[in-house]
């Protein structure tokens, strides 16, 4: 056997390499193309490719996002080698799917996101919940698929895994003590970290007193570098038929701005 190094540094540590197996056609990927996944199957045809690229895209978004282009030169370093297997470090054999793969990671790390929409959201006494409902009917108006996802019962890596192909990022938080809720404050410092780029975000949510918690998920949506509308979408407190349709309309009227030139 004759092994060439090749190295894929911040793929995702400094220090990252893979190893090719000329006479196999095997590249011992180290992390790229990995899942954080144990199957009692070694390879992606035994297993079934919709649940490993759910779980590639998932090791993907919450692993290797923040270094799309350090991905894209790995790509390009490879392009020289032809191989029928990936051997990750993490999770099953490629052997079959290799093409699929391939094409995920380009994808992923090309940065350009799907027209998509995520409205993500916690909820106290039902307001904020109705808004993000109400924000979701709103994108699926207009033809563009979303996704309502309660951070209740939805973990932030698997909410990750949506956000590293959506465009439209809606973050929904009352009000509570002067601040928004810990469940959204976690959500938006674990997506800061992961740094996803070229989204526009739509931050709103209820409030008694003043709208201290939207207001905070704007700055955060801001610090992520998002493209924002000029306030928050925010509504003092049982939000009603009459500001659910405001709400609706305005929601509307902001995402032509974008979905028209996608």
């Amino acid at each position: 056997r004759t092994l060439t190094f090749v190295q894929t540094p911040m793929v995702h540590w400094p220090d990252s390499m893979v190893t090719y197996d000329e006479y196999d056609k095997i590249l011992f990927s180290n992390d790229s193309f990995g899942q954080h996944y144990a199957s009692s199957k070694r390879f992606d045809d035994e297993v079934g490719l919709p649940e490993v690229l759910v779980q590639a895209q998932k090791y993907y978004a919450n692993i290797v996002m923040p270094y799309g282009k350090n991905v894209e030169a790995a790509l390009k370093a490879l392009a020289a080698y032809h191989f029928d297997m990936i051997a990750p470090a993490h999770g099953i054999i490629w052997r079959t799917h290799v093409p699929e793969i391939l094409d995920c990671y380009r994808q992923w790390s090309s940065g350009e996101p799907e027209e998509y929409a995520l409205v993500v959201y916690d909820s106290m006494w039902h307001t904020t919940e109705a808004m993000a409902v109400e924000i979701t009917e709103a994108f699926m108006e207009m033809g563009i698929p979303a996704r309502l996802l309660d951070l209740k019962v939805n973990h932030i890596s698997d909410i990750m895994a949506e956000v590293l192909c959506a465009r439209y990022i809606a973050v929904g938080s009352p009000t509570l003590n002067k601040t928004m809720m810990p469940t959204v404050a976690a959500f938006l410092c674990y997506m800061r970290g992961l740094a996803p780029a070229g989204r526009v975000g739509i931050p709103f949510g209820s409030y008694g007193w003043a709208p201290m918690g939207p207001n905070e998920v704007y700055q955060q949506l801001e610090s992520c570098k998002f493209t924002l509308p000029e306030a928050p979408f925010t509504h003092q407190w049982v939000e009603d038929e009459e500001g659910l349709t405001r709400l609706h309309d305005e929601v509307i009227q902001f995402v032509s701005l974008f979905h028209a030139k996608a």
